[in-house]
């Protein structure tokens, strides 16, 4: 926000310390920039590039650390006694220069931005979650349905097949539930298994450090699928606990950013079954419709 006549900013967003020049103010500790201007040594104005002297009405910026006077800044007397009076390190009130301000400003929105971007995904990934759950009741259902429209005759052998569909899937999912699939990574040529194995846990290792991810326990790596001239079989990797496995795939992002050429080409994704590949894409294409619809709307 901004305070004073076309003046310097202060806002309520975090915990910090404002220091000001005056000698009865408790100075904070300075981890950077402009030194707090004291009897001996004086610091330039980041407005007027005069010094700031110990006894002149002063205030460091939070986010460039240049002191300013407040008559450069336009802050009011008034406004700067207040300031001082809530510079101790439990106050919620920062101060920035006109200049930061600015930057501050674009920065809270795009952070809002980007906050709420990440609540919609997680909204749209727990309605996926909720759909995939409730597969299996629905199979039961459509077998009931389809029970009363079968010949007598077929009736319990496509019954028990329906079942039997039904069962494989939901232990399909359930073997699938702790694993993730990373596609694009490079597949080593020894011939010895334990090996292949060993080369393909390093470079999982490898991913992980790339997005800052070096907790993340993997208990079992293989490969899976056909290999071809242009692309490695597919790794696939179980992480028991569901925590750090949603969040290896949130940060999977961050390998597109990667300086590593090898790092690029690598992404990831659940280890889904045929059909829940099916139903997350009908999922997809419907809410892709519905946005189209309201932003034509």
């Amino acid at each position: 926000m901004h305070s004073g006549t076309g003046g310097a900013g202060a806002t309520a967003t975090g915990t910090s310390k404002i220091n000001t020049t005056s000698k009865t103010q408790r100075r904070g500790s300075r981890s950077k920039g402009q030194p707090e201007p004291n009897e001996d040594e004086s610091a330039p104005c980041g407005s007027c590039q005069s010094d700031v002297i110990e006894g002149e009405n002063a205030l460091q910026c939070e986010l460039c650390d240049f002191w300013h006077h407040i008559t450069c800044e336009n802050v009011s007397t008034e406004n700067y006694k207040f300031l001082k009076r809530n510079s101790n390190e439990d106050s919620s009130i920062h101060w920035f220069c006109m200049k930061c301000n600015k930057s501050a400003g674009k920065l809270l929105q795009a952070y809002s931005k980007l906050e709420m971007r990440q609540v919609a995904l997680e909204q749209s990934m727990v309605a996926i979650r909720d759909e995939f759950r409730d597969i299996p009741n629905k199979i039961r259902e459509e077998v009931k349905s389809q029970m009363t429209e079968i010949p007598n005759g077929q009736e319990v052998r496509d019954r028990d097949s329906l079942i039997s569909e039904s069962a494989r899937e939901s232990k399909l999912r359930r073997d699938r539930e702790d694993s993730i699939v990373i596609f694009n990574v490079p597949e080593s040529q020894d011939e010895r298994a334990e090996n292949r194995i060993q080369v393909d846990r390093e470079q999982f290792n490898k991913i992980c450090e790339a997005m800052n991810e070096n907790d993340i326990i993997a208990t079992k790596i293989r490969r899976q699928g056909k290999k071809s001239e242009n692309h490695p079989k597919m790794l696939i990797v179980e992480i028991p606990d569901q925590r750090s496995k949603n969040r290896l795939l949130r940060e999977s992002r961050k390998l597109k950013e990667d300086l590593d050429p090898m790092m690029k080409k690598i992404y990831m994704k659940r280890n889904l079954t045929p059909i829940q590949q099916k139903e997350a894409k009908a999922y997809y294409e419907r809410m892709k419709a519905k946005e189209n619809e309201e932003e034509e709307g």
